[in-house]
């Protein structure tokens, strides 16, 4: 005859904040008639931290009423009574450098070219203590009982922390008419000409 229980209580609560700095420039030079170069320098830092406390009861009961010959009859209880805490950040540094190209064809034409450098870097950290208030086990045996009583302490957990970075080149393309002062339309491609969901269609309106 054997019985087992398990369980395990929590609550907990926690906050995140987030801070995002965003910057840019540009130089638009013209040149020929109705074309121009245009020059940008794009930056981006955004930092997000997460503190989140929980408190943990858990106990852990087994109960061996028959002998066995592997097991004798026993039983043994634990209790932990505990508190953890996360905290982690996320740091991401975003860099674009935009160069687009307007060149004017005639009769209401404009071709478009663009290329756009972006140098992407991701930053994680990961912390994790565990306050044990509580930790206990019992054990009852046909010999006695014998209680074993660990002393509180926090442990901690540190993630190793997380460096990436990605470096990208796009490049674009795209075409705008425009017949008068009150209408143009632009169609563009986004990166592939064979994925159709990667262009756009505009159609813009003046009043």
């Amino acid at each position: 005859i054997y019985s087992s229980m398990f369980s395990d209580l929590r609550t907990g609560a926690g906050e995140k904040t987030s801070t995002k700095k965003i910057g840019a420039v540009g130089l638009v030079i013209p040149f020929y008639t109705k074309s121009r170069l245009t020059l940008s320098l794009y930056g981006e830092t955004s930092f997000n931290h997460t503190k989140v406390l929980e408190d943990t009861w858990v106990k852990r009961f087994r109960n061996q009423e028959t002998a066995t010959p592997y097991q004798t009859p026993e039983q043994q209880t634990r209790l932990e009574d505990k508190t953890l805490r996360l905290d982690k950040s996320d740091k991401m540094t975003r860099i674009a450098l935009p160069v687009v190209i307007d060149f004017y064809a005639g009769k209401g034409f404009t071709l478009r070219f663009g290329v756009v450098k972006q140098i992407i870097k991701l930053e994680t950290e990961e912390v994790i203590d565990v306050w044990l208030r509580t930790d206990s086990t019992t054990f009852i045996r046909p010999t006695g009982t014998f209680i074993e009583i660990q002393p509180e302490r926090i442990d901690r957990y540190r993630a190793t922390p997380t460096r990436r970075s990605n470096n990208s080149t796009d490049f674009r393309l795209g075409l705008s008419f425009q017949p008068s002062k009150l209408v143009r339309f632009d169609i563009a491609m986004v990166s592939k000409w064979t994925e159709l969901e990667l262009w756009q269609i505009a159609i813009l309106v003046n009043l």
